[in-house]
C-alpha cells in the first residue's frame, strides 16, 4: 500500500500547498531557468505542478508511474503518460529534463538516471532534498508508521533504500553534483537545492 498522498492527488498537492511559499520559490526558479520556447521533459511529474510555472510558449510532457498522477494530469489536458523513467531510449526529444524530488525515490540507481538523463538533452535541472527523510526528528520506527500513512511511501522504492540519501551539508550536495558534471547548484534554503 502507498501512502495516501500518493494514492489521492488532492491529498498529494494539499501536502505540497504546505510548504506552497518554498515551493513556489523552486518553481519558480526552475522555470525562470528554462526561459522560453523550450520543450520539457519532467521525470517523475508526480502532479505536473511544474507546467502551471512554465512560459506558455514551451511545450510539457511528464512521464510518472502512478496511474492516479497520471490520470489526474490527463484530465487536466496535460501531456502526462505512464511510462517508466528508466526506459531511456524512449525518452522525447527535449531542450531540458527535471528531475523533482525524484532522486531520494530511487536510491540507488540515482547516478545512473542522471547520467543517462544528462545524454539525452541539453540542459539537466535537478532539485532535491538535502536529506530523504522529511521528519528527521522523530524516532525511526515513529517515521516509519508516517511514511507508510502520510509520508513518502510511493510503493516503488521502500524506506530502507529511501533512508539512504541524503548528505549532512550543503558541502557535500556540492561535491556529489560536481562529480556528477553539474556547473551550478543553488541552494533555495537550507534544506533544498536545484542543481544545473
Amino acid at each position: 500500500m502507498v501512502a495516501l498522498p500518493y494514492h489521492i492527488p488532492k491529498i498529494y498537492n494539499f501536502f505540497l500547498c504546505l510548504w506552497e511559499k518554498e515551493n513556489n520559490k523552486k518553481y519558480r526558479i526552475i522555470a525562470e531557468m528554462i526561459n522560453k520556447n523550450k520543450k520539457v521533459f519532467e521525470l517523475g511529474c508526480g502532479t505536473a505542478i511544474l507546467a502551471d510555472y512554465l512560459d506558455k510558449s514551451c511545450s510539457y510532457i511528464g512521464w510518472d508511474l502512478n496511474d492516479k498522477f497520471v490520470n489526474y494530469c490527463r484530465a487536466k489536458k496535460l501531456n502526462v503518460y505512464k511510462k517508466n523513467i528508466f526506459d531511456f531510449n524512449e525518452y522525447p526529444q527535449s531542450d531540458v529534463i527535471v528531475i523533482s524530488d525524484v532522486l531520494h525515490h530511487i536510491v540507488p540507481q540515482d547516478k545512473m538516471l542522471i547520467r543517462e538523463a544528462r545524454k539525452r538533452t541539453k540542459t539537466l535541472i535537478v532539485t532535491e532534498p538535502i536529506s530523504g527523510l522529511s521528519c528527521k526528528n522523530i524516532p525511526f520506527t515513529l517515521y516509519r508508521l508516517y511514511d507508510k500513512i502520510l509520508g513518502d511511501n510511493d510503493g516503488i522504492n521502500d524506506l530502507e533504500n529511501r533512508k539512504k540519501w541524503g548528505f549532512t551539508n550543503q558541502k557535500e550536495v556540492v561535491k556529489y553534483f560536481k562529480r556528477l558534471g553539474f556547473r551550478k547548484i543553488i541552494f533555495h534554503n537550507k534544506e533544498k537545492f536545484i542543481a544545473v
